[in-house]
């Protein structure tokens, strides 16, 4: 059976709720129902070993205190041959310094380095990063540049 778990789904209250999965997890209580949503700490996920075909997590590796102990809670309940998905902002664009709780900052190459132990691809997400004058940042969705992810807004990793 295929089952895919969203980790750091969002609250609604300080990062919205976006749920990808069958099952979602974040560390705060969301503030509208998400169906099937579970309380619980990214580093200490409270599931059994090997369960889920998928792992998704958007926008939250960057907020982690300990990347070792999430990459491990991953490796543990995933499934072999499972994939997982990981989206962070680019260290070039405006939006990897905008909020203050960011504790990691990854351009394509370190963040493969981070998740080279499960073999994936770094491609570009979410649209064209042009620094203008005075520090404004033009963002626009063209698909053939997630080839190239040094120029795009966010980072995005798939494997194996």
């Amino acid at each position: 059976m295929k089952v895919t778990l969203d980790i750091g789904c969002g609250t609604g209250d300080r990062y919205p709720a976006h749920p990808r999965g069958d099952v979602n997890c974040d560390v705060d209580a969301p503030k509208t129902y998400i169906e099937n949503f579970v309380r619980c700490d990214a580093h200490h996920l409270p599931f059994k070993n090997h369960v889920f075909s998928k792992v998704v997590s958007h926008h939250l590796v960057e907020h982690l205190s300990n990347l070792s102990k999430f990459k491990a809670e991953i490796k543990r309940v995933l499934q072999d041959n499972g994939k997982i998905e990981i989206v962070t902002p680019n260290i070039y664009s405006k939006s990897s310094f905008k909020d203050p709780n960011h504790i990691h900052h990854f351009n394509a190459e370190t963040l493969a380095k981070a998740f080279r132990d499960f073999k994936v691809k770094v491609k570009g997400d979410e649209g064209l990063w042009i620094p203008l004058r005075g520090n404004v940042y033009l963002f626009k969705k063209f698909p053939f540049l997630s080839r190239f992810p040094f120029l795009c807004k966010n980072l995005k990793i798939e494997g194996p």
